[in-house]
């Protein structure tokens, strides 16, 4: 009786070792693993954020604005604020930027009005950024109102001198070709002021 108790025990601790030996690898190869590879969300954001200054600073290392002299075409409009009619005009006209290495340059500028007026304006501009795609500015000046006269002639009215102020940017779209945007406002020594907004297209060498 007692040796066939021993041999049931020892029996069922063979069973239970066989059992494990058969068990435990499975279990193993079933516990998950942790990935080597994969790298914490924050690391990869931080990696994704490097690439993307670096590829910015490689887009402005593209460009570099060298030109010092340019001729802008434009279009716009101007509004006589002292004028009791409240008649906005349309005009078009020519800008000239001077030869400069610095972010300092001379400009003339032409205004021709639908209503036959014009404007002879001569200014100095201011550049925060010379080299790059979007360089935004301050120009100031004084200026000329040119009246028409009966034979088709023009006037010079040295009444209508005019001081002005403006601001306004150029965006390169090419090495030699920008966008312009300007606003500027006016007065006149006889009290006439007035506000025009441009758009233009610039060729610049």
């Amino acid at each position: 009786m007692l040796a066939t108790t021993w041999r049931i025990r020892l029996h069922s601790k063979l069973m239970k070792t066989i059992f494990l030996i058969f068990l435990l690898p499975h279990l193993l190869l079933a516990a998950p693993k942790e990935d080597e590879s994969a790298e914490p969300i924050a690391t990869k954001r931080l990696v994704e954020i490097d690439k993307t200054a670096q590829n910015q600073k490689t887009d402005k290392a593209d460009f570099f604005f060298t030109d010092t002299q340019s001729i802008c075409i434009y279009g716009g409009a101007i509004y006589n604020l002292t004028s009791e009619a409240s008649v906005i005009y349309g005009l078009w006209g020519l800008t000239y930027t001077f030869p400069s290495q610095t972010r300092f340059h001379f400009e003339s500028s032409f205004d021709i009005f639908a209503s036959q007026e014009g404007h002879l304006r001569f200014m100095g501009r201011w550049s925060s950024r010379i080299s790059e795609k979007l360089r935004p500015f301050v120009n100031a000046g004084l200026g000329l109102v040119i009246l028409p006269n009966d034979n088709a002639g023009v006037v010079l009215s040295w009444g209508r001198l005019f001081a002005q102020l403006g601001t306004g940017l150029e965006w390169s779209f090419t090495q030699h070709t920008s966008l312009r945007l300007e606003a500027f406002a006016g007065a006149t020594i006889s009290t006439q002021s007035f506000v025009a907004a441009l758009m233009g297209y610039s060729l610049s060498f």
